[in-house]
């Protein structure tokens, strides 16, 4: 848990709030209008988060429509920079040094922004209720505020109210990351952007790096002297480095976050290993006995070594369809394609449809049905994860432009 459960009775002071330093009428309503959003996909959107209701959640029981979203209703509050207690607000850094973020904040000219899943921008001083909104868990929360540049417009604004002339860039996570069009703000007038990058990382490791170097060094340096960084500044001290754009120089060994698509690879091979542990499992599994025993004979006969995988749901699959003779099609296709190694592209039936890391996708065509399939030549893995009837209005998938939560549904078949 990264946030101190207690309240404060203070009563809510509007005048700490960003929506106070924005200005810009249209932009403190769309702050407002993006909060209400995100307030009701905790307890209308049916979200869930490791298992557990994000409604029903013990940190979400006392969350009202008060102040903080523009309402009416009573709430208990705490500074933000107070809520917070995750790794970013205080610890020790990597040159073994304890820093508190607030005593640094305290005694800065600068300013700090932080991003919340539930209130979107904030300021340290900010009060906010106790709540759990797991920006970097669900794909629903992040949508709220990259749908029509919400964050970035809010950012966009801040800087425009406060005269900032230089944006530091520490959100360490993708998640965070991409919330934000960076270009955008770029674009401001006289708006610089640099992102910070650790050495030690990536992702979440990060954090610790980034605030360990403000509270050592950017909360402390004069205005002209951090105005004056360069595009590309090294902080040794801290690993750290700043550049104007989003990537390390190249040629150095920098840590890399793994991408969505880089996490779906490794979940398949993970499902995939989990499979049952050997092809006769596989085989026996799609055909009746005297079939599988002829074909895993002749697997044997030709030295053919696919470690074959197979779905649970594909036997399910094709008996929904009770065509017999789709059955029987079916093992004749299958006959041919695994007695062959590598996959063959001579064979007219069958179709690459992506490739995904060291995994290619195909789809083999059964007279008006489809086998969907992948494999990994380098390791003969050869997953089989679809069997369906072609659809009047087919579509070929081009399965390497497609998004990681589609490729769990259709691939992993998570819903």
């Amino acid at each position: 848990m990264n946030k101190a459960t207690v309240s404060s009775d203070e009563p809510y002071h509007k005048e700490r709030s960003i929506a106070a330093r924005l200005k810009d009428p249209q932009a403190i309503k769309l702050l407002y209008q993006a909060r209400n959003l995100s307030f009701d996909l905790i307890f209308k959107g049916g979200l869930e988060n490791k298992g557990s209701s994000l409604a029903e959640h013990p940190l979400n029981l006392g969350l009202h429509r008060s102040q903080d979203f523009n309402g009416k209703a009573s709430a208990k509050y705490l500074p933000a920079i107070d809520r917070y207690i995750g790794r970013f607000y205080s610890g020790k850094g990597n040159d073994g040094k304890i820093y508190d973020l607030k005593t640094s904040l305290e005694k800065s000219p600068h300013h700090l922004l932080i991003i919340s899943g539930l209130y979107g921008l904030l300021l340290p001083e900010e009060q906010i209720q106790l709540y759990e909104s797991p920006l970097e868990d669900l794909q629903e929360i992040q949508e709220i505020w990259k749908t029509d540049n919400r964050l970035t417009c809010l950012l966009a604004a801040y800087a425009r109210a406060e005269g900032i002339k230089l944006v530091v860039d520490m959100t360490g996570q993708r998640a965070y990351q991409q919330l934000i069009d960076w270009s955008a703000i770029e674009g401001l007038k006289d708006v610089r952007v640099l992102h910070a990058m650790g050495k030690i990382g990536p992702g979440e490791d990060q954090i610790k790096t980034f605030a360990a170097a403000l509270c050592d060094s950017l909360l402390r340096m004069p205005a002209p002297e951090l105005l004056a960084l360069p595009d590309s500044w090294m902080l040794e001290t801290h690993h750290l480095m700043l550049r104007k754009i989003l990537s390390p120089p190249k040629g150095e060994n920098w840590p890399k976050e793994p991408t969505p698509i880089d996490e779906f690879a490794e979940s398949l091979l993970q499902f995939i290993n989990q499979m049952p542990t050997s092809s006769e499992e596989s085989v026996y599994s799609l055909f009746v006995h005297r079939n599988a025993m002829g074909l895993l004979s002749e697997m044997k006969r030709k030295q053919i070594e696919w470690r074959l995988s197979v779905h649970p749901h594909v036997r399910k699959d094709i008996d929904s369809y009770d065509n017999p003779h789709i059955k029987r099609l079916f093992f004749q296709k299958m006959q041919q394609v695994l007695m062959v190694y590598p996959i063959s592209r001579k064979m007219k039936e069958i179709t690459e449809t992506g490739r995904i890391k060291e995994f290619t996708i195909w789809r083999l065509r059964i007279a008006d049905y489809r086998l969907h399939f992948c494999t990994d030549e380098t390791n003969r893995f050869f997953y089989i994860f679809r069997f369906e009837k072609k659809s009047e209005d087919e579509q070929t998938y081009d399965y390497s432009n497609l998004d990681a939560s589609t490729l769990r549904r259709l691939m992993l078949r998570e819903k």
